[in-house]
């Protein structure tokens, strides 16, 4: 069953129609096999959970905001009894004053056939357009929301909740925040992530590899009176420390970068065979990185990975990366 929180203030509304031009420019906002494109000066506010069960938020400047959770039961529960679950608690945060629609005309066709999609429209304080479904090839069960407040403009509601790919796809997972775009096999989980202004990271784990991917703003700042390799080496000590390592010259997305491959230095050999056996895995011994400064975005960007050995994952997750 979808658990939805309790809120301050209700929502509620339709599609209104609009003469305003509709926005081209979009962001991808993925997390878990969930993403979602929204215009670009929407920021997210809320990631959790995994493949199994989360929650998404994407906040816009204005009093807009989206909400998409998700969960694969242990049982099948149909997209409409989650959906009376929901109302019935709406009701009793908002009592008397909800007004509910399901199924209205405006919203239409809005998930692939298939899904048992039912959109839905509601209004009290606020207002949102939304709909619930559950997708036949992944059995997750998506609840997928825009709210604003009275009077605001809701019809962005039906490219965006459209457009929601709610699984990874050909065995590779979306993970995108704040300009951040990665895609790896879908065996790997996020372990931990830092949202910083100027710095995005996230750390990406099976088992014994750990894939690690970095974005960085005002590179041109950074690299004044210094060089790519002076700046990454002096910024990242503390873990480059930990291998022996050559670097040479490659290049990724059409950037000249650096390319850095080496193994786990003998002190640390223990520690790392200790951690590949309580993962059943082999230790993740051999060092990789590719480090590249793209002028276009002005960001720094890298992709580490500590893995059993060089078998090209590097290249093809670094391939997926946008930089710009």
């Amino acid at each position: 069953m979808l658990r939805v929180g309790r809120r301050r203030a209700a929502y509620g509304g339709g599609v209104r129609e609009t003469n305003m031009p509709a926005v081209v420019e979009r962001a991808a906002v993925a997390w878990a096999g969930i993403t979602v494109r929204v215009p670009h000066d929407w920021s997210p506010t809320v990631v959790s959970g995994d493949g199994t069960r989360g929650h998404l938020k994407v906040m816009s400047p204005d009093t807009r905001s989206l909400e998409v959770r998700w969960e694969r039961p242990s049982r099948p529960v149909s997209p409409a009894a989650a959906l009376q679950r929901y109302f019935t608690r709406l009701r009793k945060d908002v009592g008397d004053k909800l007004t509910i629609r399901e199924r209205p005309k405006r919203l239409d066709a809005l998930r692939p056939g298939g899904q048992e999609a039912i959109p839905y429209a509601w209004e009290a304080e606020c207002r949102a357009v939304g709909c619930i479904w559950r997708c036949a090839e992944c059995g997750r069960l998506v609840l997928a929301e825009l709210t604003a407040e009275r009077g605001a403009d809701l019809s962005a509601a039906v490219d965006i909740i459209r457009g929601i790919r709610d699984h990874s796809e050909g065995g590779w997972t979306a993970w995108a925040l704040y300009g951040l775009t990665i895609a790896v096999p879908e065996r790997y989980r996020m372990e931990r992530h830092t949202l910083l202004t100027g710095h995005q990271r996230f750390e990406l784990r099976d088992r014994g590899t750990v894939l690690t991917a970095d974005r960085w703003a005002l590179a041109e700042l950074a690299l004044r009176d210094t060089t790519l390799r002076e700046w990454f080496e002096r910024r990242e000590r503390a873990e480059l420390s930990r291998f022996a390592y050559e670097v040479d010259e490659a290049e990724v997305r059409g950037h000249q970068a650096l390319r850095f491959t080496g193994r786990v230095r003998i002190a640390h050999l223990p520690a790392r065979a200790a951690r590949g056996a309580a993962a059943l895995a082999l230790p993740a011994l051999a060092f990789d990185a590719r480090v590249w400064h793209c002028p276009e975005s002005n960001r720094i960007y890298s992709l580490r990975g500590e893995l059993p050995g060089r078998d090209g994952l590097l290249e093809q997750v670094a391939a997926c990366i946008e930089c710009h």
